[in-house]
């Protein structure tokens, strides 16, 4: 009895974190709105704002599989050093752009691992033998030392290293987990509300006059959503489309971080 309760616990742990997560989510999905009043007008403000991206990181896991442990061991490591080695540039268009490569220190063992079937197939296979994973990060930073074209030029370097060395997600043993856009989210974020609380205020200045009454003071604000192309999480076997993003004119790296906050704005009328 003492052991059944043991392993109810975690269950028990999991139940709740994934009830909480669920209303979370519910609760952001309704999108609540204030109290319906006579004495205030109520809106919804979508607010916009971009920045030029300070960087560019990529993180993949990669794997040595073996039937022993030994042997995938060996394998992991031996593809983690032709990594480090294989992707430095020898002959980069610029110095001034930072390109790091890290590796894990410790990797991870797994006796078994459910890989997902491809092809979109929801099913899992499952691998026997030992598995070796750890994290592998590219880095690109100090993007805007540079003149947009340049940046691209390097950006493209560094991809063609990535398929020079298999390091793409097509791989068997690589995954890329996702690809992130660096800029200041924060001062993002306050041009995002700045807009959307002029662009309501614009609309409400309109409104009032039609109800006979004066605008007052704003008087309720609440974030109900944000999107943005900061970061890109994907379990596909593309990269591409992430950190070059299709155009007519041929394939662009985007450059730049894009974000939209929705706004619940309410204004009193006097």
């Amino acid at each position: 009895m003492r052991l059944a309760k043991r392993a109810l616990l975690p269950c028990l742990l999991l139940v709740l974190a994934v009830s909480g997560r669920a209303q979370d989510y519910s609760q952001s999905a309704e999108q609540p709105q204030p109290e319906d009043s006579d004495d205030r007008i109520v809106l919804n403000a979508r607010g916009h704002a971009e920045a030029p991206a300070t960087g560019v990181v990529m993180e993949f896991i990669v794997r040595g599989h073996a039937d022993s442990a030994d042997e995938a061991q060996r394998v992991y490591e031996k593809k983690m050093r032709k990594l480090l080695k294989g992707m430095e540039e020898t002959a980069p268009v610029t110095t001034l752009i930072d390109v790091a490569l890290t590796a894990d220190r410790k990797a991870q063992i797994n006796g078994v691992v459910f890989k997902q079937t491809p092809n979109g197939n929801t099913s899992f296979t499952l691998e026997t033998g030992a598995t070796f994973s750890g994290r592998f990060l590219v880095e690109v930073r100090r993007i805007l030392e540079v003149p947009p074209g340049v940046a691209r030029r390097r950006l493209a370097q560094v991809m063609d290293k990535l398929a020079e060395n298999e390091l793409t997600g097509a791989e068997e043993d690589v995954d890329i987990m996702f690809t992130r856009l660096e800029t200041d989210l924060d001062a993002l974020r306050e041009k995002c509300y700045a807009d959307a609380v002029a662009k309501a205020r614009k609309r409400a200045e309109i409104l009032a006059p039609l109800t006979g009454r004066k605008l007052g003071k704003m008087s309720i604000v609440r974030e109900v959503g944000s999107t943005s192309n900061a970061e890109k999480t994907q379990y596909t076997q593309v990269y591409f489309n992430f950190v070059y993003p299709g155009a007519l004119g041929g394939w662009k790296s985007a450059l730049s971080v894009k974000l939209d906050v929705d706004l619940v704005i309410a204004f009193e009328l006097q």
